[in-house]
């Protein structure tokens, strides 16, 4: 084979060469860029479920905290603000036990340890001296406990107050609007005997009316009346 042949076929080969591997790296290059648009498609689906989980956590109205392995909160929603009442920024790195008396803090830390998950009824008296009743529970992650806080000291006092209305011996009824008489205790039902049947939905005034032996004895002020 001349010289010239020679470096013909060899200029012929070397762009074979270039062509192929000029084609790979077109179809590589083809590739990359849909990895990329892939790459991208679910970056921006997590970055709005992530969005999104923000959301439903900061507006729900329960309170919820994310503790680290020392007991700082690292997550608070707005209702946890409100119900420690501090905001966002100033609840980050505190210690939850802070928020609460001294002489309590050991045994809200051991709440807190234990990690109850099925909501645990408590009674802590917090920093600023107001006692609350509240649901507690926890569940452990990677070193991290979630956190659910609940204050339902109106619901127990409530409760207590509807035992209390129930069982005291003193005939008494709750009043409503324009003074009608909505509930009436047993020791009221028993008071009026048959007429106690058509108490409720009376005006106490007319109540009071029907029964003139009652109407000096009727005291208190508000929705509680005291009829002897």
């Amino acid at each position: 084979m001349k010289k010239d042949d020679t470096q013909d076929l060899l200029e012929r080969t070397y762009e074979r060469i270039g062509r192929r591997e000029v084609h790979q790296l077109e179809v590589q290059q083809v590739e990359l860029e849909l990895q990329n648009e892939q790459l991208e498609a679910a970056r921006a689906w997590i970055e709005a479920a992530l969005a999104s989980y923000t959301e439903l956590f900061d507006a729900a109205p329960v309170p919820y905290f994310t503790l680290n392995g020392s007991g700082e909160i690292v997550e608070v929603n707005r209702a946890g603000a409100r119900l420690l009442g501090d905001t966002h920024a100033g609840l980050i790195e505190r210690r939850m036990v802070a928020f609460v008396a001294a002489p309590e803090r050991p045994r809200l830390q051991a709440f807190l340890q234990a990690a109850p998950e099925q909501a645990t009824p408590c009674r802590f008296t917090l920093f600023n001296g107001r006692t609350m009743e509240m649901h507690l529970s926890a569940t452990k992650g990677h070193d991290e406990r979630r956190v659910v806080l609940i204050d339902v000291s109106e619901h127990v006092a409530a409760t207590r107050h509807a035992q209390a209305f129930t069982l005291l011996p003193e005939a008494l009824c709750i009043v409503g609007q324009d003074d009608v008489v909505e509930e009436i205790n047993p020791a009221c039902a028993a008071l009026l005997g048959e007429a106690a049947g058509r108490a409720v939905g009376m005006r106490f005034a007319d109540l009071l009316a029907q029964h003139p032996a009652l109407q000096s004895d009727a005291t208190l002020e508000g929705p509680l009346r005291r009829l002897r």
